[in-house]
């Protein structure tokens, strides 16, 4: 908690800079199981979207038990993207995308430029949890997209410092 009003104020400065308004959205697991709850915060998405502002997500840690956790900002991604409707989820991350093998242990592990269906082959080479700066890995990623795509979403992952890489996103 101590690093999050830093981390939103940067988020507010940077979309400031370019004409934005950022408002920070604290979401736990059970407002996805409660319809109330869910409709609310529903609700607040919409409008912020529809006015123009750039909500930012997190789990609201302080008051989630680690059994009502998401785990992971993947999960919690794909459930947001359902929340809105989304047509696009898109994942950035430090690696440039889905590897037929981990790429960090297999050095000729190859991009796989499209998935239509997450088979138990691509869960295999999808490996363990976590990387250098994250706790989900690509596995999490996968399970976000499974949730994406059972709802028609489609889904992106890229690498965070690529250049063009969000409009190569959006132009499909």
């Amino acid at each position: 908690s101590v690093g999050q009003g830093l981390l939103i104020e940067a988020y507010s400065k940077l979309f400031l800079s370019h004409g934005y308004i950022a408002s920070q959205i604290l979401i736990t697991k059970s407002d996805f199981s409660d319809e109330k709850r869910y409709n609310n915060v529903r609700n607040t998405m919409n409008v912020l979207l529809k006015r123009g502002i750039i909500p930012i997500i997190n789990e609201n840690d302080t008051v989630t038990v680690n059994r009502l956790k998401f785990g992971d900002n993947d999960t919690l991604s794909a459930k947001v993207a359902g929340l809105i409707d989304a047509n696009l989820l898109t994942i950035l991350s430090d690696i440039d995308g889905l590897y037929d093998a981990n790429p960090r242990k297999t050095p000729d592990a190859a991009l796989v430029r499209e998935v239509n269906e997450i088979t138990p082959e691509i869960e295999a080479s999808a490996g363990d949890a976590g990387s250098e700066v994250g706790t989900g890995g690509m596995k999490s990623k996968l399970d976000a997209f499974k949730i994406t795509m059972a709802s028609g979403i489609k889904g992106f992952l890229g690498r965070a410092d690529t250049s063009g890489l969000l409009q190569e996103a959006i132009s499909g």
